[in-house]
């Protein structure tokens, strides 16, 4: 039985146009940027071609950010997807492919959404797709929270307080890692606080039980060092 054409059906239905459009637009960059680095070799015609729909793509790709864009703001009646959007950083569209690739209903930790984001431990190292088995988490989601995490270590104070504050921790405790790892460790931090916080108050818009963060509830962390989503410019739910 198909579907019914509800607003959150149209929502995922544009978020999956979105993320199609980026896929077609990245992979034409990558054989251009193949063939001018001397990596690939096809005839010019063919080149021309590959300029061309990547262009294309990338035409499609904003015209289809816009019409989410638009979607989210005229059509959608979602008390969460306004709520993310007052955080510092996150628009419609990425507010829009966070609510539409999460179902709140099944992550019933912090930790479960981080780990289905992309971000969960699994013996002390960061859980990676294993050839041969099914992932266990969403691989478009976890691309969504890097540009998430992007966006906030340049648009919000808060997080970017955070990130810094990473940053100079892993830097003087890890004298092995490189400036790189650094970095992206220090990004993890600032994108699963932000995970743990939509998991909140996701849970609590939808009228869900909540818990406390994992670190605090079973691992006994000092309920001091919690950073709450109010801290990092969250609203409060009224």
């Amino acid at each position: 039985e198909r579907e019914p054409l509800t607003p959150a059906v149209l929502l995922r239905s544009l978020v999956d146009s979105r993320s199609s459009l980026q896929k077609l637009r990245i992979a034409a960059g990558n054989r251009i940027s193949a063939v001018k680095r001397g990596l690939d070799k096809v005839p010019p015609e063919v080149l021309e071609l590959l300029v061309s729909l990547h262009t294309r793509f990338h035409e499609a790709e904003k015209e289809t950010e816009k019409d989410l864009s638009v979607f989210v703001k005229k059509e959608m009646d979602d008390p969460l997807l306004e709520h993310i959007m007052s955080v510092r950083g996150i628009g419609p569209v990425l507010a829009a492919t966070l609510t539409s690739m999460i179902d709140f209903n099944r992550c019933n930790s912090a930790s479960a959404l981080q780990r289905y984001a992309g971000f969960g431990v699994v013996d002390g190292k960061r859980e990676r797709r294993v050839k041969g088995q099914r992932s266990s988490f969403n691989g478009r989601l976890k691309a969504a929270c890097r540009v998430v995490g992007m966006e906030l270590k340049h648009h919000n104070p808060q997080y970017r307080n955070i990130y810094e504050k990473a940053l100079d921790y892993y830097g003087r405790t890890n004298s092995d890692w490189t400036e790189p790892h650094i970095k992206n460790a220090a990004l993890d931090k600032v994108i699963k606080l932000f995970l743990s916080h939509l998991w909140m108050h996701g849970r609590i818009i939808r009228g869900l039980p909540t818990s406390k963060p994992y670190p605090f509830a079973i691992l006994g962390h000092d309920e001091s060092q919690y950073i709450s989503p109010e801290e990092c410019g969250w609203e409060p739910i009224s």
